[in-house]
């Protein structure tokens, strides 16, 4: 059994669960995934690894309610547990050393980029990273990885912007709320960081 030891509200159908399973936290890398049951009974569903920490056998989920299985997930809290979580599994995500790298994140997809962008900087590279609509836990997460790293933090900015878009979604222009003609715009977050040259610790690899 795997207990559910943080759950925190995003948006009014998202949640971001931090989730006892040390055997896992062990293997996991960024890119990878598991697959949870609710129950024993339970549809087996797929949840991207949003975070992992070793020390403390645990890894962090983000679940949107969209179907029945979901929506019963949303429902539990903090001392219930998963009937099963395995992995992890799929391919990890390619890290080398790029030089500077951008990683963009938009909505829900916004869930894998933390522990991305975190592999990037371990293996030397400069990272920019770009969220838009983005999920408070992830700036959080930032940050408070990174100072607790002794990591220098060069920019770490989170703004509101108001960004139009086309009928496909293809970005046209971004703006401050001050200049006007804003009828067609939409908030959007913003997130945009650049890290020092010092790595965060090697043990999280």
């Amino acid at each position: 059994m795997y207990e559910i030891l943080v759950k925190e509200k995003l948006t009014p159908v998202t949640w971001h669960f931090v989730v006892q399973a040390p055997a896992v936290a062990r293997k996991a890398q960024a890119g990878q995934f598991v697959i949870v049951r609710n129950h024993e009974r339970g549809e087996r569903i797929p949840l991207t690894v949003a975070d992992y920490d070793r020390a403390r056998g645990t890894l962090s989920l983000v679940v949107q309610e969209v179907g029945k299985t979901t929506m019963q997930m949303g429902a539990m809290v903090p001392g219930d547990c998963l009937a099963s979580l395995t992995g992890p599994l799929g391919e990890p995500t390619e890290i080398d050393l790029y030089g500077t790298v951008l990683c963009i994140g938009g909505g829900f997809a916004i869930a894998p980029i933390y522990p991305i962008a975190r592999a990037l900087k371990q293996a030397g590279n400069t990272v920019l990273t770009i969220l838009c609509r983005g999920i408070p836990f992830v700036t959080a997460s930032v940050r408070g990885e990174l100072n607790r790293r002794n990591v220098p933090i060069h920019v770490l900015a989170s703004s509101n912007l108001l960004a139009r878009r086309d009928a496909n979604g293809k970005l046209q222009d971004v703006q401050a709320h001050s200049e006007g003609g804003e009828e067609d715009c939409a908030q959007e977050r913003t997130i945009v960081g650049r890290c020092g040259s010092t790595g965060i610790h090697r043990d999280r690899n």
